[in-house]
């Protein structure tokens, strides 16, 4: 005898729904999202017989809770449990219901969550940072870019991005746009060598700039002050970043994973960490290289039904995986041959860049889950050659 435990996940409280073997509900009730409400679970877990969980996450305090607690933890992503609502209304008791009856039909979208080794849950932690951070200086740096479009537009035509140090020591040095195009060559000379600014020659064209494009505002006290605090929180965050990256690299060198992930063409070590925190260390996740192609979003959906058929991009994936996948075959068109000519060849046929792009990251997929299994570096030569050798079979076929 099994019973099916659906837990519908919120911020303050979870819905759980018990059903047993014949799909019947046992119970229904309601935890906090506390240390109590997780050993009320618990406790009321202990009395059911081969209890298996299903929520729509594979990650966070809970799971990691029930995972600790070593009870059978299953996921389906929302994008495919929405589909699966008898009506268009909602509500969390509901959700946690269609959840373990999804469980209990042993829908193939019930995924087991498996843990990777500490090491990999480290580098994934310290990835997931570095990239909400990483967006963070993005948002911050449109925001000093549109501030500066308002009062001090030469500063964009001086400096390609906004954000860079260069960048925040010129609005600290000058942050008076009059004053900045009342300033000698001399000493614009003087600040720019002492930033070891690698482009002397461009100095004078920057003064010009200071000149031709003051703006006509007389008054910029208060952008001053909004440019200051801008660029207090932009370096604040340019030096977490780093300080992330740094602990990313040294947490990725020590993984068994790394040289494999390495030897991968155009692979730095922050897409190697990204690559190794998506994928994971613990290959019982994936059944096979398709279910990993299909997570990764890098194959689209064919749909039959008589004569007709149809082929749409895939919309439910791991979208951060998809990504990493999209990334590590954008990089490797300017380090592998085979690559480059492979994406032209797409091109060729009529695909747009995106889709192109798309259908190497698919090619990765199949070469990156050969490594993983074999644990061998990536040999440009021999995977040279084994293509050739597929292409004789084919044409002698």
């Amino acid at each position: 005898m099994s019973h099916f435990v659906g837990i519908d996940w919120a911020d303050q409280k979870h819905d759980i729904c018990v059903i047993d073997d014949r799909g019947q509900i046992v119970r229904e009730f309601i935890i906090g999202d506390h240390n109590g409400g997780y050993l009320n679970l618990h406790v009321y877990m202990q009395s059911l017989k081969n209890p298996r969980i299903i929520l729509e996450r594979p990650t966070g305090l809970l799971v990691d809770y029930l995972l600790d607690a070593e009870y059978p933890v299953y996921f389906v992503p929302p994008t495919i449990s929405v589909t699966h609502r008898p009506r268009k209304s909602k509500s969390d008791r509901g959700d946690a219901y269609m959840l373990a009856n999804l469980l209990w039909r042993n829908d193939d979208e019930c995924r087991l969550v498996l843990r990777s080794s500490d090491l990999c849950q480290q580098i994934r932690q310290v990835v997931v940072a570095h990239d909400k951070m990483q967006r963070e200086l993005q948002r911050l740096g449109s925001q000093l870019r549109n501030h500066l479009k308002n009062y001090y537009p030469a500063v964009l035509k001086m400096f390609r991005k906004p954000t860079q140090p260069l960048t925040y020591a010129f609005l600290e040095a000058f942050p008076d746009p009059h004053e900045a195009a009342q300033v000698s060559l001399e000493d614009l000379q003087v600040f720019f060598s002492g930033q070891k600014y690698r482009y002397p020659e461009r100095v004078e064209s920057h003064l010009e700039t200071l000149q031709r494009d003051t703006p006509t505002r007389l008054n910029t006290h208060g952008d001053q002050f909004g440019t200051a605090a801008l660029v207090a929180v932009l370096k604040t965050t340019d030096q977490q970043i780093r300080k992330l990256r740094r602990e990313m690299n040294r947490l990725f060198r020590q993984h068994p994973h790394y040289n494999w992930i390495k030897s991968l063409p155009g692979v730095g070590d922050l897409n190697g960490a990204r690559l190794l925190a998506r994928l994971g260390d613990n290959r019982n996740q994936f059944d096979d290289v398709d279910m990993l192609r299909a997570t990764a979003g890098t194959v689209p959906i064919t749909r039959s039904s008589g004569k007709r058929r149809s082929v749409h991009f895939r919309q439910a994936c791991s979208r951060p995986m998809r990504k990493i996948f999209y990334d590590v075959a954008m990089k490797s068109k300017a380090k592998s041959a085979w690559a480059k000519e492979y994406f032209q060849s797409q091109r060729v046929r009529g695909h747009a860049p995106a889709r192109a792009n798309r259908a190497l990251a698919n090619r990765w997929v199949g070469i990156i889950w050969k490594l993983w299994e074999t644990g061998e570096l990536y040999d440009e030569a021999k995977h040279q050659a084994n293509r050739q050798r597929t292409t004789e079979l084919r044409r002698a076929g």
